[in-house]
C-alpha cells in the first residue's frame, strides 16, 4: 500500500493544544501507512526536537506577509520534492489562503481542520478589525478549494464552516500516559517546591487572551482568603506569560503560584494536582481537559466549553459572569468535600483515545 504523505500547516513557537494534539498523532500513527510533516513560519517551533524524533520533518518557510514570492516558490518546491498527497490546514480563522491555492494547483487534497469557536483577540484594534474583514474576503476562497472540512467539536464546525457539511473528529490523547501516578506526584511536587500535604489547583494553557489567566489569578486570590495553604500550578507559555507573572506579583500571591513555562511532562504533572480549573473565554474541545479527565481530576470550567468534552462526568460548568468569588466558593466546596478526583477515563472505552482519531483522519485522507 502506498504511504499517504501529509503536510500540516502549521507549528508555532508556542506549544498549545494543536501542537500537543499533532505531537500525539505523530507518536502513535503507523509510519508505514502515513507520514506527517510540518510547516512553520517562525524561526523555531516549540518542542521541535520531539516532532523530529517521531520521524516527522519540520520545514521553516518565511512568513507570507513580508516574503510572499519566496514563500510561494519554496512551498511549491517542497510539495514537489516531498511528493505530498494532502495539505492539512489547522485553522482558528480564515487567512490569506495562499498555501491552499498552491496545494490545489499542485494536485493535493486539502483538508481544513477547525480548532476554535472565535477569532483570537489580540487587543490591537486595527489588527482585530482586519481579522474580521479577512473572514469575509477569504472564507469563500478557502471553502471552494477544500476537499474535506473537519472540526474538533460541533460548536467549532458551526463557527467556521456554518452550513457547509463538515465532519466532527474528536481530539485524541494517549490516555494510558495520563493516568494518575503516586510516584510522579511525590517526585514532581518535590521538584516544584510544593509540600506533600499542600492542596494544588492546576491549569494548563497557552498564556493568551482566551485562556483568561487574569480571572484565574483573581479566582486563586479569593481561594486563599479561606485556605492560605493552597498552591496554584500554572503550566504553559505564550505572549502574555511575563505580564501574568507580574500581575501575580502585584496581587501579592506570587509566592503561592508556580509558573512552570513549557514542559514536556504535562501528563505526569497532572498527578501533582488536586483540582483542575479552566476559565477560558472561548474554546472548542480542549486537549488539556481530556488529559485532566484521563488523570481522574475533577474540572471546574467556563460554560463556553462544549459539553462534548465531558466524558467522565467530572466537569462542573460555571459562567464567567458569576465572578471570581463564586468560582472560589465552588473550588472550596469541592476540595473541602474531598471530591477533587473522579474515575479516570478508560482507554478501551473512551471516545478520546488517540488511535480512534488517527483512524478517522486516515479515512478522510483516503476518501
Amino acid at each position: 500500500m502506498k504511504k499517504t504523505r501529509v503536510l500540516v500547516v502549521s507549528l508555532s513557537r508556542d506549544f498549545g493544544g494543536v501542537e500537543s494534539l499533532f505531537l500525539n498523532i505523530c507518536k502513535h500513527c503507523d509510519r508505514e501507512k502515513i507520514q506527517y510533516d510540518f510547516l512553520c513560519t517562525d524561526t523555531s517551533a516549540a518542542r521541535e526536537e520531539e516532532f523530529l524524533a517521531t520521524g516527522a520533518k519540520v520545514y521553516h518557510l518565511p512568513g507570507i506577509r513580508h516574503h510572499l514570492r519566496e514563500y510561494s516558490t519554496k512551498l511549491r518546491q517542497l510539495i514537489r520534492e516531498g511528493k505530498y498527497d494532502v495539505l492539512h490546514v489547522n485553522m482558528t480563522r480564515y487567512m490569506f489562503p495562499l498555501d491552499i491555492l498552491i496545494a490545489k494547483r499542485c494536485g493535493l487534497k486539502v483538508v481544513l481542520h477547525c480548532h476554535s469557536t472565535q477569532i483570537y483577540y489580540t487587543g490591537k484594534k486595527k489588527t482585530d478589525i482586519l481579522r474580521k474583514i479577512e473572514q469575509v474576503i477569504f472564507r469563500p476562497v478557502a471553502l471552494s478549494h477544500a476537499d474535506a472540512l473537519i472540526a474538533c467539536s460541533r460548536n467549532a464546525g458551526e463557527y467556521l464552516f456554518r452550513k457547509k457539511p463538515y465532519q466532527v473528529i474528536l481530539n485524541g490523547i494517549d490516555i494510558r500516559r495520563c493516568r494518575y501516578s503516586a510516584e510522579d506526584r511525590a517526585r514532581l511536587r518535590e521538584e516544584l517546591g510544593i509540600g506533600e500535604n499542600e492542596t494544588v489547583i492546576g491549569h494548563i494553557g497557552r498564556f493568551s487572551h482566551e485562556k483568561n489567566h487574569e480571572f484565574l489569578l483573581a479566582l486563586f486570590r479569593e481561594c486563599l482568603k479561606t485556605n492560605p495553604d493552597l498552591r496554584l500550578l500554572a503550566i504553559g507559555s505564550g505572549d502574555h506569560f511575563e505580564r501574568i507573572r507580574q500581575l501575580a506579583e502585584t496581587m501579592q500571591i506570587a509566592d503561592r503560584v508556580v509558573f512552570t513555562g513549557v514542559r514536556s511532562d504535562v501528563a505526569q504533572l497532572l498527578s501533582a494536582m488536586d483540582l483542575f480549573v479552566f476559565p477560558s473565554i472561548h474554546e472548542a474541545l480542549p486537549v488539556t481537559l481530556i488529559e485532566a479527565q484521563a488523570n481522574g481530576l475533577k474540572c471546574i470550567v467556563s460554560d463556553c466549553v462544549t459539553k462534548e468534552v465531558d466524558e467522565s462526568g467530572g466537569l462542573e460548568y460555571h459562567s464567567l459572569q458569576e465572578g471570581a468569588e463564586k468560582w472560589a466558593a465552588a473550588v472550596s466546596r469541592i476540595l473541602n468535600a474531598g471530591e477533587g478526583r473522579t474515575e479516570p477515563l478508560s482507554p478501551e472505552h473512551s471516545a478520546f483515545d488517540i488511535q480512534k482519531m488517527i483512524a478517522a483522519l486516515y479515512q478522510v485522507y483516503q476518501r
